[in-house]
């Protein structure tokens, strides 16, 4: 079964990069908003026993409490391992590949196990063997689908800046719909659309951490990259993720719920 996928007429992304404001107070909110998103956020690697010792995917914090986070299902191991954001002793974030690279090989990660995975839509949610960094916060998922023309970011190895693991590069959300198979031959029958939604946010070959509205709020997570650099990139839309989490009873913070409301989805 092959996948068509519905879009919007699009034009090429905007050569906005973080950063690059004439307003201070804009910046600093950026500044800010970045942090936020990736404190949120760890590096997901293979098997200890691998001889592969790279990231093969992005991962966000579901639940502090359960120690619980969401990654993407692309030959993920039941058993993987994960990395966080670290920073300096000036509290600078340390964002060099080749670090965090370094810190795993020298034991500073955590042991991971597959709880749930749904390969549908690409999704699997990992329980640690311990506790999450303080610094560690739950992302906040939007309850919406973003809105066609908004601003969105993407957080991750992205090709502006591949020598990075964080980048923070912006986009415009070009369509949200239904994503639509194509049956050739005598095929079985395919299980409901998914979800989608695409936009100008660029992809790169290395991990990322999904989609982020200018309030911080989770909007979409990466699907696996086609590797080639599009006008439109595909992501999975936060209303398919958050029913992947419903429909397995999944602890996560709604962006419109306090975090001292937080509370197991049901």
């Amino acid at each position: 079964m092959k996948r068509l996928t519905l879009v919007v007429l699009c034009v090429a992304y905007p050569a906005h990069l973080f950063g690059q404001t004439k307003d201070a107070d804009e910046k600093r909110a950026f500044e800010k908003l970045w942090a936020r998103c990736v404190d949120s956020s760890a590096l997901v690697f293979g098997l200890e026993s691998t001889k592969e010792r790279q990231p093969i995917a992005g991962a966000l914090v579901l639940d502090r409490e359960k120690h619980l986070l969401l990654s993407l299902d692309y030959d993920l191991p039941d058993h993987p391992t994960v990395v966080f954001p670290t920073y300096t002793a000036k509290g600078e974030l340390r964002n060099k590949p080749s670090e965090y690279v370094e810190l795993w090989k020298k034991g500073e990660r955590w042991k991971g196990k597959v709880q749930h995975r749904d390969k549908y839509r690409g999704l699997v949610v990992i329980e640690l063997d311990r506790a999450l960094p303080d610094r560690a916060k739950p992302a906040e998922f939007a309850r919406q689908s973003a809105a066609i023309g908004s601003t969105i970011h993407a957080l991750g190895q992205l090709p502006l800046e591949p020598e990075a693991s964080w980048n923070w590069t912006e986009g415009k959300v070009r369509g949200v719909g239904k994503e639509v198979p194509i049956v050739t031959g005598h095929e079985a029958p395919h299980p409901p659309s998914r979800m989608i939604l695409t936009s100008t946010a660029p992809r790169g070959s290395g991990p990322e951490f999904g989609l982020f509205n200018l309030s911080g709020h989770v909007v979409a997570f990466p699907e696996p990259s086609s590797g080639t650099p599009r006008q439109v990139e595909v992501r999975l839309d936060v209303t398919e993720v958050r029913a992947f989490l419903i429909e397995n009873k999944v602890p996560f913070k709604s962006a419109e719920e306090p975090a001292a409301k937080d509370k197991k989805a049901k």
